[in-house]
């Protein structure tokens, strides 16, 4: 990878480096020819093959003209990173492009009065600077914003937000121009929350954490997304009675601008339990279900090594020996699929998973016994919702 500001500058421009099952994003500091401590490259090596995220934290004011990679890669300039799906042996340079903004321009205002009866004059030179604006009221965790109502919009900004040490990350994303909102949750219920209606790209978590004095280290991730509506964010999660709930929204790549929070309580789709899922034709088809109100029950397994938030269940009986695919291909978020075989969740035999295998959607084959009883679970990926479609056969 390759910063190249535009003139030479020596500010510090950071990166993260961020792929899906990798627990932690992998982050850089560079900086173009004039500050010696940084330097304008950096490489990674022993990648595991898949899809890598490589996006610049863009600096306020500044911006990013252009993304070049070395090979056949998704950039997108225009969300501050690249899409990379890494091969076997592959190499690839990645070139960002950034512009330093122009200096700040100072008001000088002059002022000439000259006397009618006299050769005499006054002048006075007044230079005015104005101090930036403050960042939001709620841009620290210890200032959320008091939420009073699960259902309901709130609206805010997170224009000259920060961030705070030891900030968790959003959907596997750095945290950046990050505002905090607190709720206690009065009800048990399914809670759909989103950014949709906000104008710029965001991110959207959702933490339980102590009602009073949370500190960063005692939150817990309940649910999280990035593209959940387009560029703008969506979750459901199941609240429970009397915990507190912290929701963080940030800027994508250090966006910023107005900040729509929309909360409302959904009911559940028909096949949410386990116990009872729906029956699947034993001759194969295609179905769509919505998974929004969807919840995770207690004991239930992570689904393609993603922790259990809105899966629906499916039965199928194999009519003959043979093979069988499942695939969630062509729903409209970001899901994950698993068959198992048993009768309860907590004797489940995972018999196959997947996550992207078809762009965000999901395929998995195995071969059938005849009248073997089958339990397909279909989720989203890190507590991702909407309208899955399911075909199998």
């Amino acid at each position: 990878m390759v910063l190249d500001t535009v003139p030479d500058a020596g500010r510090d421009i950071g990166f993260t480096l961020c792929r899906r099952g990798v627990q932690r994003c992998r982050t850089v500091h560079l900086d173009d020819d004039r500050d010696p401590r940084r330097h304008r490259r950096a490489k990674w090596t022993g990648l595991s093959e898949g899809r890598w995220k490589l996006t610049q934290l863009t600096p306020a004011r500044w911006s990013l003209t252009d993304v070049a990679c070395s090979t056949d890669e998704r950039e997108q300039p225009e969300r501050h990173r690249a899409v990379i799906d890494l091969g076997p042996g592959q190499r690839t340079v990645c070139t960002f492009t950034t512009a330093k903004p122009t200096p700040p321009t100072t008001t000088t205002t002059t002022t000439t009065t000259t006397a009618p009866t006299t050769t005499s004059s006054t002048t006075s030179s007044t230079t005015t600077t104005t101090a930036p604006p403050p960042p939001p009221a709620n841009d620290r965790l210890a200032d959320a914003a008091v939420l009073p109502f699960a259902s309901g919009t709130t609206a805010g900004s997170n224009e000259r937000a920060t961030v705070e040490g030891d900030e968790p990350e959003i959907a596997e994303t750095a945290p950046t121009r990050t505002v905090w909102y607190r709720w206690t949750a009065g009800i048990s219920a399914a809670l759909a929350v989103d950014t949709c209606a906000s104008a710029f790209d965001t991110t959207l978590g959702v933490f339980a954490g102590p009602a009073d004095g949370a500190a960063m280290g005692d939150l817990v991730e309940v649910a999280a997304d990035e593209d959940g509506c387009g560029r703008q964010s969506r979750v459901r999660f199941a609240s429970e009675a009397g915990t507190t709930y912290y929701l963080v929204v940030g800027g994508y790549g250090g966006a910023q601008g107005d900040v729509v929070l929309r909360r409302a309580v959904v009911a559940p789709p028909l096949s949410d339990a386990f116990s009872a899922p729906a029956v699947l034709d034993p001759g194969g088809g295609t179905l769509e279900v919505a998974t929004s109100a969807a919840t995770a029950e207690g004991g239930e397994p992570p689904h393609a090594g993603s922790g259990a938030a809105h899966s629906v269940w499916y039965s199928w009986t194999a009519p003959a020996d043979g093979p069988v695919a499942f695939r969630t291909c062509g729903s409209d978020f970001d899901t994950v699929l698993a068959v198992y075989q048993g009768d309860a969740l907590g004797d489940l035999t995972p018999l196959a998973t997947s996550d992207d295998r078809c762009e965000l959607g999901s395929s998995v084959g195995l071969q059938a016994t005849a009248g073997t009883t089958y339990r397909v679970a279909v989720d989203g990926f890190h507590g991702a919702a909407g309208t899955a479609t399911l075909t199998w056969g």
